[in-house]
């Protein structure tokens, strides 16, 4: 085989997911200090599907296949807490955390990971931008899928979605210059 850099650093990289010390991959806490983009391991069985996602669950078996090839999963699932005994939601990654699952059933899932999937604990409402907490939810779905392949219904809700979170910035908008008129008018 002709040698291809490409190949030699996925080599490295996939050598280097394995050789992941084990504390690491121990179980999350929420003492979790909240640093952006923090990597953790968390059971599968402590993720829940968001009922916010209405995307399509297509090609898990090929998503299965991708993380098996790849010896993990290499782009990290976006969660939020959910409670108090460690459940955490998906914001983005349902796709690959079906297939981490699927794997899990076969007994395929790398043995180095126990069961745990690589995260990053961000809670969309930390969005900084004028919307109620349902639509910043929203808004990190439809940004983190927007590269999909989509059917005609799907496109028509992401439409639909959009629609709502444009108007309502644009509500915020006519908010926020209408009080600050209203303070220049006070200083008057």
């Amino acid at each position: 085989m002709k040698f291809n850099r490409e190949n030699n650093y996925r080599k490295q990289e996939i050598e280097g997911m394995q050789k992941i010390n084990s504390e690491v991959l121990k179980e999350v806490k929420h003492t979790v200090d909240g640093s952006k983009n923090e990597i953790v391991y968390i059971d599968m069985d402590k993720i829940r599907p968001n009922s916010r996602n209405q995307y399509e669950m297509t090609e898990i078996e090929e998503m299965a296949g991708m993380i098996k090839l790849a010896g993990g999963i290499l782009q990290n699932l976006i969660v939020k807490p959910m409670d108090e005994e460690g459940y955490y939601v998906l914001t983005t990654g349902e796709r690959r955390w079906r297939g981490a699952r699927l794997l899990r059933d076969r007994n395929e899932y790398p043995a180095i990971f126990d069961n745990k999937v690589p995260c990053v604990i961000q809670d969309p409402v930390e969005i900084e931008l004028p919307l109620n907490d349902e639509d910043k939810e929203d808004f990190a779905i439809l940004v983190t899928n927007q590269y999909r392949v989509k059917t005609d219904a799907i496109l028509y809700m992401e439409m639909l979605q959009w629609k709502r979170i444009i108007s309502n910035l644009k509500k915020q908008e006519w908010s926020i210059c209408r009080r600050s008129l209203e303070a220049i008018k006070r200083l008057n």
